[in-house]
């Protein structure tokens, strides 16, 4: 699929989606989810699960100062977010978490001043995968189109 505008923001909907621009390296990948440890006795044991865990790697350039505070803000406190891919089909939702080593955006962009640059490593929260989202409609099939009047005798 084709994605071509992006939206992250709080899953808790403290504000609206901001959208984002991605540079060239988006992608989407898929890691097996896993528990590695160590017994009391010292022998080393593992679990993997089936279910895939989804990632979004998004290279991006030129973000301004404020989106780049809410990033870093987002990533310091590990918020849960929602990312909202739309394309040439249905959209994408996914509950995600920022899980940069560093700084996700901590390099400014050379000659532009306030401007950064970096790459988001995003992962889902819920086991859910990516969820397709339809278009939101507001017409009514009975009293037709939202922009047009009404006449509704109550």
């Amino acid at each position: 699929m084709d994605f071509q505008t992006f939206f992250i923001g709080p899953a808790d909907g403290t504000f609206a989606l901001g959208a984002i621009v991605p540079a060239d390296g988006f992608a989407v990948t898929l890691g097996q989810r896993n528990s590695d440890g160590e017994a009391l006795t010292g022998r080393l044991y593992g679990y993997r699960w089936p279910a895939p865990l989804l990632g979004y790697t998004v290279p991006l350039t030129a973000v301004d100062s404020a989106t780049r505070a809410n990033l870093t803000g987002w990533w310091r406190d590990q918020r849960e977010l929602l990312f909202f891919a739309t394309g040439s089909g249905p959209g994408q939702l996914a509950y995600v978490r920022l899980v940069n080593v560093e700084e996700p955006l901590g390099q400014p962009v050379p000659g532009v001043p306030g401007r950064y640059r970096g790459v988001l490593m995003l992962r889902e929260t819920r086991g859910q995968g990516a969820l397709a989202i339809s278009p939101f409609v507001l017409d009514d099939p009975v009293y037709g189109l939202l922009d047009q009047a009404v006449n509704m005798l109550t």
